[in-house]
């Protein structure tokens, strides 16, 4: 094919002869030689490569994620609810039980003191009384039978004891028939166990308080039960997060274990 003359700087009209580019005027000496269709290849513009192909997109895994974050977060919203019963729980069984001993403490002392007065106050006095009602007596006795002039002396002996006794025997809660002896005398640990028993007696039962306080700590070790199921929650979500193949399944697991967690506490703590 017949290359046709291109002007090119330096060279003059270019024209085809012989399959050789010419010039009808002698080229710049200073200008090297330059091949006519080489220099329109390198004026030819590099052809942009097609559209590569996509690798192909990995499946979405946004919903087992928020499926997992979702158990994740129940699980520590309800362990954080029991966990602040259980220890409600704690401090009303230390409470109880603190104050189950300071009244066991009270109970004490009024129990000391109750035996105390029956036994230096009441006791004595009744043992006065019973002494002198016998002595009165003994008086009148030997009063029948004396000379007239001793008789006065010792009627007057006798009536003085009895005033004393009419006089004393009020105060003396002891000195009443429904303690006195056969053979004289005053029963003391009728007395006693009669005042101890005294429903009238302000002393509150620690019994009581004590069993309030066993009730509230075996609460909160229920509650504390349930907290070690729901654990198993955080576990199966963790694994769930994990494993990926294996998520729908440990998801499941993980809100069954939750449920019978919440299960445990409610029966177990929460409505107990």
């Amino acid at each position: 094919m017949a290359r046709t003359g291109v002007a090119i700087p330096g060279w003059g009209t270019g024209r085809a002869s012989g399959g050789s580019a010419t010039s009808e005027f002698p080229p710049d000496p200073g200008t090297p030689a330059v091949d006519v269709a080489d220099a329109v290849a390198d004026l030819t513009l590099p052809t942009s490569p097609g559209p590569t192909a996509r690798p192909p997109r990995a499946p979405s895994t946004e919903g087992g994620d928020r499926g997992v974050a979702l158990l994740l977060a129940t699980a520590a919203v309800v362990a954080a609810i029991i966990t602040l019963v259980a220890l409600n729980s704690a401090n009303d069984a230390s409470g109880a039980w603190q104050s189950s001993l300071r009244q066991d403490v009270k109970r004490g002392v009024a129990a000391v003191e109750d035996i105390r007065f029956i036994y230096e106050v009441e006791g004595p006095a009744a043992f006065q009384v019973a002494t002198q009602e016998v002595q009165a007596q003994e008086y009148r006795t030997a009063a029948s039978s004396a000379a007239p002039d001793i008789r006065t002396q010792l009627d007057a002996r006798a009536q003085v004891l009895e005033m004393t006794v009419e006089a004393l025997r009020p105060s003396v809660a002891m000195a009443v028939p429904a303690y006195a002896l056969s053979a004289g005398g005053y029963d003391v640990l009728k007395r006693l166990s009669e005042r101890l028993a005294d429903p009238t007696r302000i002393v509150t039962d620690p019994d009581a308080t004590m069993a309030l306080g066993d009730a509230a700590a075996a609460r909160a070790d229920r509650l504390i039960d349930s907290i070690v199921v729901i654990g198993f929650a955080f576990l199966f979500g963790a694994l769930a997060q994990t494993f990926t193949s294996a998520r729908r399944k440990l998801l499941a697991m993980g809100w069954l274990v939750l449920g019978m967690g919440v299960l445990a506490a409610f029966t177990g703590g929460l409505l107990l």
